[in-house]
């Protein structure tokens, strides 16, 4: 990427997920200073309006549930509103931004020497063969604006969405893989306006659920060594950390999910699903999960707002 090309970062979710999204932002500007921040909703609430504005957070403010009226309460229909996120940043002026989840951690400087003119879209995918299983990770997606606007990405994930739609539950993250040509998706909307996907290595998106088919080995050839590494050697080497199913600012007792790392009541076996046969190395996320919230109480101290109440202590489970 140009020295001159500035990155615009940017989160989508409901009024729920505010400080969550805030979180994920402030931490990527605290290590990449030259970034600007946006959040694309439609909450108009005054007093989240005025977090945004303390923080410098900048708001697009949409309301695309028209376009996008299937969802359900945990995925409500602003998760597939970053379809109108590059496209409005490049009439802002910016020729590329990234798409983050609120769960996502950045741990560092991010080295984006590689973003150019080339690239359309660029995001981790979940495999490395095209099977009906397949799909490209929505947590961190890098737009180069410029092609999305020519392209109009926006109307094309609509065309993509409605046509998933029809035939079962649609995810952002199904949107995202419709776009590209022979996905498992991309027979339900009969369209040729389709996108190039750059696969990006897993450590740009780094899920620590471990879920991730064996076959996409041959895509990132590091990610045994990564799932086996001790805690100071990969977070050198992870730009991005998605907990999912290990939410930090949720107590330890919540953590899980059917394909989650840890035993819970809801979930006894935890992430022994039988998708992996490989142990990763569990204090890994809870020293992630540490950092998270350290960094998060700066920031609180820094912008003097308060995001989230008293953090429980995962001392005891390391």
């Amino acid at each position: 990427m140009q020295s001159d090309d500035k990155l615009a970062v940017f989160c989508c979710g409901d009024s729920g997920y505010v400080n969550q999204m805030c979180s994920a932002l402030l931490i990527v500007k605290e290590k990449n200073p030259d970034v600007d921040l946006y959040i694309i909703s439609d909450f108009s609430d005054e007093d989240k309006q005025k977090l945004l504005e303390d923080c410098g957070i900048y708001q697009i403010q949409t309301d695309l549930s028209s376009f996008y009226p299937k969802h359900n309460e945990t995925w409500p229909s602003q998760m597939f509103w970053w379809s109108v996120g590059p496209q409005t940043l490049y009439e802002l002026g910016y020729k590329y931004s990234c798409l983050i989840d609120a769960d996502v951690y950045c741990t560092g400087e991010l080295d984006l020497s590689w973003l150019n003119d080339e690239i359309e879209i660029a995001a981790t995918p979940s495999s490395g063969s095209l099977n009906k299983n397949f799909h490209y990770n929505s947590g961190v997606v890098f737009f180069n604006n410029e092609k999305m606007a020519e392209k109009d990405l926006f109307k094309t994930s609509v065309r993509v969405y409605s046509g998933i739609s029809k035939e079962e539950n649609v995810h952002d993250q199904q949107v995202l893989t419709g776009l590209v040509k022979d996905s498992p998706f991309s027979n339900l909307w009969n369209e040729d306006n389709t996108f190039h996907i750059t696969n990006l290595n897993i450590v740009w998106n780094y899920g620590l659920i471990f879920s991730i088919n064996n076959d996409q080995f041959s895509l990132s050839e590091n990610l045994e060594d990564l799932i086996n590494s001790d805690y100071e050697k990969l977070h050198s080497e992870v730009n991005f950390v998605h907990f999912m199913m290990s939410h930090p600012w949720k107590p330890f007792s919540k953590w899980g999910g059917t394909h989650g790392l840890f035993k819970t009541e809801d979930f006894p076996k935890g992430w022994v699903t039988g998708k992996r046969s490989i142990d990763p190395r569990p204090e890994n996320r809870i020293r992630f999960v540490q950092d998270w919230r350290e960094e998060v109480r700066n920031i609180e101290d820094k912008y003097g707002v308060e995001l989230f109440g008293e953090f429980d202590d995962l001392s005891d489970v390391l």
